[in-house]
């Protein structure tokens, strides 16, 4: 019946038992199983961001994104 499922999470407990079933029902129906997590767009800094030095680049973005989803999809 299914041969690939996609079970997003966000690492919420909510969210992992979600997962769990997913995976469990990815199991029982032999489907292969894909978890997605989103992150936040990088958000270019207004000027008060700027005058107040609370602005990191879009590289430094881009690593704690990573960061963050490695560790949201680690759990899962």
């Amino acid at each position: 019946m299914y041969k690939h499922i996609l079970i997003p999470t966000d690492g919420t407990p909510i969210a992992e038992k979600a997962v769990a079933a997913g995976i469990e029902f990815a199991r029982d129906n032999g489907a292969k199983v894909t978890l997605f997590t989103a992150v936040p767009e990088y958000e270019v800094p207004g000027e008060g961001k700027v005058m107040a030095h609370q602005v990191i680049s879009l590289a430094e973005h881009a690593r704690r994104s990573e960061r963050k989803a490695h560790e949201v999809l680690a759990a899962g």
